[in-house]
């Protein structure tokens, strides 16, 4: 939920009495290794950074060189025990992960309850686990205090300063502000208010503070505290002087322009532009009828369903969808359909009190947080994701339905990134394409990151199913060894190159001996529905070899896709390989892009 004014309507000029006039010890526990968990929607983004920012005050008071050293990330690994052991250096950690694996020497945890009793008990249960918890923050409690109590209790606990208390209320109480209104994770009703009309969701209230604020110049008095500057002296901690982990460094009117493009392009949480489009009633009813299946359903129907989907049928003119829905339902038994039907609307009833309730018990958290976006990612309008299995409709109907028989794609598929160069080590794509993957997307299967950043620019971002890996040197090498020269109209094919070894580096990493089928993407592509449903039509209709199946022919295959340009015929931003056979062409296809190296011509799609 968004916070109310409470938490946010504070003037530039905050003072908190802290009645104390230097350092004093601090009552927390003080560790190497700090992880702050929370359910989502408990105000965990606000818990991380106050943690990280109080504890990064703490080392410039008491060991300064180590505050330079300071890492803040997002862990949703399941291995946090092993890589807390090996890590050097002090950390702070954010992760809704169950809290058994970070039962860590040298680990002190800070975590989020909704209410006063919960925070008792979770204290009680950590602490008889064998944990060291320093503080757990409750709903309630932040409610009753604001985020003025929290710096209280944190400059107390860190042992800071009361000027060091004044930077930090000062600081927090313009970040609240940029938290809800600005920003790629900003407060889902705020985010409504300003998106066009037609991507507008339906039963959000209006945001209560943020139509108030000039954003700009709360941006700039941001900008403008004490430690931010402070902050930004330390380019390890940057990430803390944002509105979110997943924002751009601010300038002064970073959130005005980031706000200009939500209310003239609709742009959504993903970062990218045309929200979600509004659906007509026809097109419900056309999706019911696939989440309906085949289940009493007249051979006719079955063969309007079958090999088809929802979105194609969408994209029919409309008398012909009206045509194909009239025909359907006449083929579909009706006492079925309407004892399904209601059974599928209770369950979304279910759900949307589920979800209601979760927001009731968290109002003053942001509804998109880093980890806990999807209120602002899925219309309830429009009902299940492909990848889900269908609602309780009955055992009978499920059990035909095409939602609930699916290929493993999650064992026997992988999909491959590349991100070279510094613009990309530096942007957020990866991150964004992952993210869509994995939530949009719902594909739970390996995904390889190429890149020539440190490997510690990715590898902590995501759970062990997303494996990063460095280019081998010998890659960067003509086949007799020798360096391969590029023109300057034709550099960027010295990193395309990297597309043909892919199978190469399938082969470097046990946990990949089950894959079969690779999907290379480009980094800017994100998921918009599930992949399930996409590898299923797209490899039935190519003929892509199935998991376990063998070829008599023994011919190389991978299979491109027609660009949106007439200027090639087919376009290197996607593709698919199978590991059995594709080497013969990534081979070829390579020795054509070393033929290019020394022409003017300087795209993959040439060779």
């Amino acid at each position: 939920g968004d916070n109310d004014d409470r938490f946010s309507d504070y003037s530039a000029d905050v003072i908190v009495d802290l009645n104390v006039d230097a350092q004093r010890s601090p009552t927390f526990p003080i560790k190497t290794h700090i992880v702050t968990q929370g359910h989502p929607r408990t105000a965990t983004t606000l818990l991380f950074n106050m943690v990280a920012t109080s504890y990064f005050l703490y080392l410039l008071n008491h060991d300064s060189e180590n505050a330079s050293q300071l890492r803040t990330i997002q862990f949703k690994r399941d291995d946090a025990g092993k890589f807390l052991k090996r890590a050097e250096g002090p950390y702070v950690m954010k992760t809704h992960n169950d809290l058994s694996g970070f039962l860590v020497n040298d680990t002190v945890l800070f975590t989020a309850a909704i209410d006063k009793n919960e925070a008792q008990e979770a204290m009680e249960r950590l602490t008889r686990d064998g944990h060291t918890v320093a503080f757990i923050q409750d709903m309630e409690s932040l409610k009753e205090d604001g985020v003025m109590g929290l710096v209280e209790k944190y400059v107390g606990g860190f042992g800071l300063s009361s000027e060091q208390g004044k930077d930090l209320a000062d600081y927090f109480s313009k970040w609240e502000i940029l938290r809800q209104c600005c920003g790629q994770q900003m407060s889902a009703r705020w985010r409504n208010d300003m998106l066009p009309e037609k991507f507008k969701r339906k039963g959000l209230s209006h945001h209560p503070t943020c139509p108030r604020y000039d954003i700009d110049e709360v941006e700039k008095k941001f900008m403008q505290t004490n430690l931010f500057s402070v902050i930004e002296q330390y380019p390890n901690m940057h990430p803390m002087n944002r509105p979110s982990l997943n924002d751009d460094d601010l300038n002064g009117t970073y959130c005005s322009s980031y706000n200009h493009l939500v209310r003239t392009e609709g742009l959504s949480i993903w970062g990218t532009p045309g929200g979600r489009p509004v659906r007509s009633n026809l097109d419900h009813a056309i999706k019911h009828q696939f989440l309906l299946g085949t289940e009493h359903l007249e051979p006719e129907g079955v063969a309007l369903l079958q090999n088809n989907t929802y979105r194609n049928v969408w994209r029919y003119p409309e008398e012909e969808k009206k045509a194909w829905l009239e025909t359907v339902k006449e083929a579909r038994d009706k006492e079925y359909e309407d004892a399904a039907g209601a059974q599928m609307q209770e369950s979304k009833r279910r759900r949307r009190r589920r979800r209601h309730k979760q927001e009731n018990a968290s109002s003053n958290e942001e509804r998109n947080n880093d980890d806990d976006s999807s209120s602002d990612m899925f219309d309830e309008n429009e009902g299940i994701e492909e990848s889900v299995s269908v609602v309780e409709i009955s055992d009978k109907a499920t059990k035909h339905t095409e939602f609930s028989v699916k290929r493993d794609f999650d064992h026997s598929h992988a999909i491959f990134l590349i991100s070279f160069g510094k613009e990309a080590a530096e942007s957020t794509l990866v991150e964004r394409c992952v993210l869509s993957l994995r939530r949009r997307g719902a594909f739970k299967g390996y995904i390889v990151v190429l890149t020539d950043a440190r490997l510690d620019r990715y590898q902590n971002e995501w759970e062990s199913k997303v494996i990063v890996m460095n280019p081998l040197p010998e890659h960067f090498l003509a086949e007799d060894g020798t360096q391969i020269r590029y023109s300057k109209s034709n550099a960027s094919l010295k990193y395309k190159r990297f597309k043909t070894f892919i199978l190469d580096y399938f082969n470097l990493d046990d946990r990949l001996d089950a894959v079969e089928t690779i999907y290379y993407l480009d980094i800017d592509i994100m998921a918009a529905n599930g992949l399930g449903r996409m590898f299923e039509e797209l490899e039935s209709k190519y003929g892509v070899l199935k998991p376990h199946e063998k070829r008599n022919d023994f011919l190389s295959r991978m299979y491109f896709f027609t660009p949106l340009s007439k200027e090639w015929p087919l376009q290197g931003g996607t593709f698919i390989l199978e590991r059995s056979t594709s080497r013969h062409c990534l081979e070829l296809w390579r020795n054509e892009i070393d033929d290019f190296a020394n022409t003017e011509r300087g795209r993959d799609q040439d060779a």
